[in-house]
């Protein structure tokens, strides 16, 4: 699979997940966070506080909110950091400092398989196109 070109804000989740890495991107549409379709399978987000908070201040992301980083974010923070090593407060900071063009191409790059081009599943830390695990 090839890494889906990133779209800004649909492919950015509110908390910082990079939703082109994610099986809740399909067809260039996020089905994530910023779905509001009812029907969605995934219904985790409609209970989620970070989501609740973002809408709720009308913004993009977290880290347009001059309280960023807020205990809100706490747990997910932490779960994101030691089941798969990807730091979400810095992802956000860094999208907020480079700009979603010039993250998108970072994100791209930083996930892109050397072997063979796929893209690298960040979760499972493999390439979902040659099944070459990442360090």
């Amino acid at each position: 699979m090839k890494m889906v070109q990133t779209v800004y804000p649909d492919s950015v989740g509110m908390c910082g997940v990079n939703c082109a890495l994610t099986p809740c991107l399909r067809n260039g549409r996020c089905r994530g966070c910023r779905s509001e379709d009812p029907r969605q399978k995934r219904t985790s987000k409609w209970k989620c506080r970070i989501r609740r908070c973002v809408l709720e201040r009308q913004l993009n992301h977290c880290g347009e909110c001059p309280e960023f980083p807020c205990p809100t974010r706490g747990s997910l923070d932490k779960l994101y950091r030691g089941r798969y090593r990807i730091d979400l407060t810095e992802n956000i900071r860094r999208l907020t400092a480079l700009g979603p063009e010039e993250w998108g191409r970072q994100v791209q790059a930083d996930y892109t398989c050397p072997s063979c081009g796929g893209c690298i599943d960040p979760y499972r830390r493999t390439c979902s196109a040659c099944g070459r695990t990442m360090d």
